[in-house]
């Protein structure tokens, strides 16, 4: 995954109120933190990327058709396009988060424009985007409807990448598996979404580094164990010096070299007792002293 899928979902974590598209009838505009200015700088502080990549992966969501960039000298205003944050799902109540009747949105609101701006908004930026009820637009991933969550990633980002103009990193690859049930999810994928949610309450972070999938993979493809791989972060977690105060790990590709140690160091101990364990075995019998201990036994 690229960063442009964390940026794009930190824009959907930021939204604080959504208002009526003027544009686009029937859909909704996500504003981020409220409308006001925001720099690459700072959206790079939370993503844990510089200010350059986030001033492109900017212009590559705004290309693509994913959100709008208002750019001043102080910052960007963003707005996320479609925005389906707050809507209301099938068979749930009508009530919003802070209690309040929110209007339906297969018509029109009944709230005018100066209205709406006087209704309190929600500010969800303190819930982790995975435990909310709503899922965001446009990944479409619903937790409790079984996706491949690495399979709905990619292909987002390949979405967005096309649309940009670009090449999907995809191309010549073969293509992911269309899972509809959690329980058809094959090993490999449930050893990984372990390792993402440990990694992500490790790091105290909604985000992982755009890095550090592609390492979580190798540690599964490689065949090290969840158990090692989890012991590993805790060692390298425990063990982690800051040569100066304010420094912590930001990344989970930090403990690669504490999880390859832990885990040769477990095949090894497994060679050394599968050696002794063979050398304390009684030695084969040659087939005449197998005959004649056949025959002192009478069997």
């Amino acid at each position: 995954m690229g960063m442009a899928i964390y940026l794009f979902i930190w824009c959907i974590d930021r939204t604080t109120k959504e208002y009526p598209d003027p544009n686009r009838p029937g859909q909704f505009r996500g504003v981020v933190y409220g409308g006001r200015w925001v720099t690459c700088k700072e959206i790079g502080d939370e993503i844990e990327a510089s200010a350059d990549t986030v001033k492109n992966e900017i212009k590559k969501l705004k290309d693509g058709g994913y959100i709008t960039a208002e750019r001043q000298a102080h910052g960007f205003k963003i707005e996320v396009l479609n925005s389906k944050k707050w809507m209301v799902r099938k068979g749930e109540s009508s009530l919003s988060r802070s209690g309040e009747s929110s209007p339906s949105r297969s018509g029109e609101s009944s709230l005018s424009e100066p209205e709406r701006g006087k209704v309190p908004y929600l500010d969800q930026e303190d819930v982790p985007l995975l435990d909310r009820e709503d899922v965001p637009y446009p990944i479409d991933i619903a937790l409790d409807s079984g996706k491949d969550l690495k399979a709905a990633a990619l292909s987002t980002q390949e979405d967005i990448e096309t649309q940009a103009g670009g090449v999907p990193s995809s191309v010549g690859q073969e293509p992911e598996r269309n899972t509809s049930d959690l329980l058809n999810l094959d090993d490999n994928d449930k050893t990984y979404a372990a390792v993402y949610e440990y990694a992500t309450a490790k790091l105290q972070s909604h985000f992982l580094d755009g890095f550090d999938p592609p390492v979580m993979w190798a540690w599964i493809h490689d065949g090290i164990p969840l158990e090692t791989i989890r012991e590993g972060i805790d060692k390298a977690f425990a063990e982690y010096k800051p040569k100066r105060m304010g420094l912590k790990i930001k990344t989970i590709r930090y403990c690669d070299g504490k999880i390859r140690d832990l885990h040769h160091a477990k095949l090894e101990a497994q060679q050394v007792s599968a050696q002794l364990a063979a050398s304390s075995a009684p030695p084969e019998l040659a087939d005449w002293e197998k005959e004649l201990q056949r025959r002192m036994t009478g069997a």
